[in-house]
């Protein structure tokens, strides 16, 4: 079996204190043949310096600054960094998590076995303690049915847990610069609908770190900046396949967690924004009823602080 180029895309902002533990973790890994391409997002603490450093002592690394033309953003550094990238394989990942050291040697082994376009795996959450890492919530990936699963919430797909074959990435159609939230389930579910023949490797290969500063903690404090992100990638979920219950009943619960949030937090204005969203699509009559329930809760809630018991219930749908 042939051992073609993997590209290794990281993009980076003030991550100089962690950064390294991510490099060290692909200078590790036991399959060889791999570039890496780093490209920051206009960072002010020592990042550069620091990959200079790794870059002297092997030439796999490679450093970029986004183009001054382009958005700022973890997207725009992405697709720079595939656009720069020459391996056959595509491996995006994140510049504070770490990999197994066998994730390439597994992933392309699987993924070149039958000739699949991309190769899943598991993650895990890591914290350090006492200077020792410490792994939990490790995810799942058996699936029959891929793409329903992921937007179901039943499986989970880190950006860093896929391996793609690069002959089914679309240059001009990757990560959605304009995005700010939810860019990763946009990519993923549109690739993963469209691209059917995946495999998948049950072993956590990815640990990813766990803190209070991810942009999934920061959309509760944040919903006004993140909502119309949010609501318009779920959007593009149902246009997937506009007709399909499954996949619009598993919008609707997703959507009605980040009311939800809403709700709890007085964000009536965003609230709003998540009615008008969730009113405009196609359900089943059924759905539309209990739904409209729920609106009315909320009315309760908002003008009199009460009837929030029966509206947390609604919202489990």
């Amino acid at each position: 079996m042939n051992s073609p180029l993997v590209s290794i895309i990281i993009p980076t902002y003030n991550r100089a204190h962690l950064i390294e533990e991510t490099l060290d973790s692909i200078i590790a890994q036991t399959y060889t043949n791999w570039e890496c391409i780093i490209v920051d997002d206009g960072s002010t603490d020592n990042t550069e310096s620091l990959l200079q450093n790794y870059i002297k002592k092997d030439k796999r690394f490679s450093f970029y600054n986004r183009p001054k033309d382009r958005k700022k953003g973890g997207n725009a550094a992405r697709n720079f960094g595939f656009e720069k990238s020459i391996g056959e394989l595509i491996q995006w990942f994140d510049s504070d998590d770490i990999m197994h050291y066998q994730l390439l040697e597994k992933k392309s082994k699987q993924l070149l076995n039958r000739s699949y376009d991309y190769c899943l795996c598991r993650m895990g959450a890591f914290y350090i303690k006492n200077s020792k890492m410490n792994i939990r919530n490790t995810s799942n990936i058996e699936s029959a049915d891929i793409f329903l699963d992921y937007i179901k919430r039943k499986i989970a797909i880190g950006t860093p847990t896929v391996l793609w074959r690069r002959s089914i990435i679309d240059e001009n159609n990757i990560f959605d610069e304009n995005l700010n939230q939810s860019q990763d389930l946009e990519f993923n579910s549109r690739m993963i609908y469209n691209n059917s023949n995946a495999c998948t490797i049950n072993e956590v290969l990815v640990y990813y770190r766990v803190d209070g500063n991810s942009i999934s903690n920061q959309l509760n404090d944040n919903i006004a900046t993140f909502l119309d992100s949010f609501l318009e990638v779920r959007r593009r979920i149902l246009l997937l396949n506009p007709k399909n219950a499954e996949i619009n009943l598993a919008v609707i619960k997703d959507v009605l967690s980040i009311f939800r949030v809403c709700v709890v937090s007085k964000k009536y204005k965003q609230a709003e924004q998540v009615v008008l969203f969730l009113r405009a699509r196609n359900s089943t009559f059924l759905i539309r009823l209990k739904l409209e329930r729920i609106f009315f809760f909320y009315k309760i809630f908002k003008f009199f602080g009460r009837g929030d018991t029966k509206l947390k219930t609604l919202l489990k749908l």
